[in-house]
Parts: C-alpha cells; structure tokens; sequence
C-alpha cells in the first residue's frame, strides 16, 4: 500500500480547518507552517522531572528535533533538564513564568514575568535573548492587547493547529486523533506533567513512526517560523 502524500492544508471536514484562514486572519500569530510537508511537534508546561527525561530519551531514538514551550517556575526546578535539552538541539521557548493567562496579568508584569524565564533560559542554555522570541501564552489565551506588546517587546506569538486531548484518553485515541487531520504545516501541541492520562513520552513514541511513515519533515518553530516567512511574504524577523 503506498503512503498517503501529505496535504497542504486540512480537510474541509477536519476541525483544524479553521487554521488557514486565522493564519490569514492573523499572520503576527503562527497557526501552521507553509511548507508542504513540514510538522512542528511541541510540548508545554515543563519542564517536568518525570516528562522531560522521557520524552529527550525518545526524542533521540527517533532523531526528530522539538520545541519547549517552558514555564519559568519549572525551569527554576529544573535546570539540568533545560540543559539536556538544549544540548540535544531542541528549541526552547517561552510559555510565561506560571500558566496563568497572560490577559489576566498586568502588562508590567507580563513583561517582567517573560523577561525572567528568558532571563532564567539564557544563563542555562548560553543562548542569547535576542534569540529566545517564541512564546506560546497558556491556554492560547491573547486579546489585542497583548499581542501588540508581545511584538512591542520583540517576541513572536505561536500557537497551535492541533491539540488532542491526550489527559482523557489512550494513547491510541490520542495517536488516532492526530493522524486522522494530519495536515502539512500541522503544530501539534501535547503536554507534559499531566495528572491524568498516559505518560506523554509513551505517546510520542507510538506517534512518531507513523508520522514518519507519511514522509513528514519534522521541524524546530524557529524552523518553521523562516518557511512561513518566505510562503507567504510576511516580514518576521
């Protein structure tokens, strides 16, 4: 049986249909990536001392390179993962300093919070802030407001164009979910130290060859950030 070609963008009868058209819509914010076959797999809310370690461990046996949507009081917890992390070339990115809204915080301390965790980041990593831009604010939860001082203060919004809900099912459903609105340009987005369900690691492991049986590229944010750039004429620095 041959391999299902990867679509450009999902099904009119998929859910993440939505997301071409917010893209649009939206295009300071990343919904999805251009290119054809590209996936972007990330995770937020760790670093966690259980999830991390796991999921570097299966990150290496598959050879596919992430992105780290961290809060800044987990990355204060855990350092050594930071490191790991980075130095396995994985990109870390910002998710605030806790998981509140950023809508719900003031705009000082919003910008105070960002600042320490890429603070926080740098001193780990040795990257250098001007190249800790990505955030993914909790919830995806952004009015105006905020997005126009994410972009006053040099960062770049990414969101999500696939989120199952991976707390409240197997690993299975969870892997069934995402195949079946597999898009090209698709950001999964799963997450780490969840209290219920199947270990996150668990399910990357399963995910993972089936995605590459369908001739995905998998790619970093920053990876994918250039491509948009050059799909679709948008000037992101």
């Amino acid at each position: 049986m041959s391999t299902p070609v990867p679509t450009r963008t999902p099904p009119r009868h998929s859910p993440f249909a939505v997301y071409p058209r917010m893209q649009q819509l939206f295009p300071e914010i990343l919904w999805m990536g251009q290119s054809h076959p590209q996936f972007a797999l990330t995770f937020d809310d760790g670093p966690h001392p259980v999830d991390t370690l796991q999921l570097l461990e299966v990150l290496d046996r598959h050879q596919v390179k992430a992105t780290f949507f961290w809060l800044g009081e987990n990355i204060e917890k855990n350092p050594e993962l930071v490191q790991a992390a980075a130095k396995a070339g994985h990109q870390v990115a910002l998710h605030g300093w806790t998981h509140l809204p950023f809508p719900l915080l003031g705009t000082k301390q919003l910008q105070k919070d960002l600042e320490r965790t890429r603070g926080l980041l740098t001193d780990l990593t040795g990257i250098q802030a001007a190249d800790l831009r990505d955030v993914r604010p909790p919830y995806g939860a952004v009015v105006p407001k905020t997005l126009r001082s994410l972009k006053a203060w040099d960062y770049r919004t990414v969101l999500l164009s696939s989120i199952p809900i991976h707390w409240v099912q197997s690993v299975n459903a969870t892997v069934k979910q995402v195949l079946q609105h597999v898009h090209g340009g698709m950001i999964l987005d799963l997450h780490e130290g969840q209290p219920t369900g199947p270990r996150v690691a668990k399910i990357t492991n399963v995910l993972l060859p089936e995605l590459k049986a369908r001739a995905y590229d998998f790619v970093t944010i920053d990876q994918m950030w250039r491509e948009h750039r050059v799909g679709s004429g948008v000037v992101v620095r």
